[in-house]
């Protein structure tokens, strides 16, 4: 049996904005710190800060993770179908001025994440798509 205790996670305290996307007023938390940005989407019925444990083992990274229209704290604005969703991702990219983004998104979040690379393909750099859902158009 392991007798060491885990080591302290990292419990940096996001800063909560919001920005008006598509006629919704999208909520996020924001991690400062170093580098490019880290920007994560949560998958249907989920909020930002269900990436919190997984923001927690990313050092000083900068994060900054989305809530969707109709999640969390964001306007419960329609339409909710996952092009709006994905437009709104798109538009949370251009807004922010975010480049050399790591994009990382499960299920839906995965599907707008996806949709935004493919609008502003120059400002990601990488994506990490976990269970995306993925159908032909």
């Amino acid at each position: 049996m392991n007798s060491k205790a885990p080591s302290a996670v990292n419990l940096r305290t996001p800063s909560q904005k919001s920005v008006s996307i598509n006629g919704a007023e999208l909520h996020y938390f924001e991690w400062p710190g170093a580098g490019a940005p880290i920007l994560m989407a949560h998958g249907t019925g989920f909020h930002a800060r269900c990436w919190d444990a997984v923001v927690s083992l990313l050092g000083d990274a900068r994060v900054i993770a989305v809530e969707h229209r109709g999640h969390g704290r964001s306007s419960k604005t329609p339409p909710y179908d996952w092009g709006t969703l994905g437009a709104d991702m798109a538009g949370v990219v251009e807004t922010l001025d975010l480049r050399e983004v790591t994009g990382v998104g499960h299920s839906l979040g995965a599907h707008v994440m996806i949709q935004a690379a493919s609008a502003y393909t120059a400002r990601f750099r990488n994506l990490l798509a976990i269970d995306p859902i993925l159908c032909t158009p």
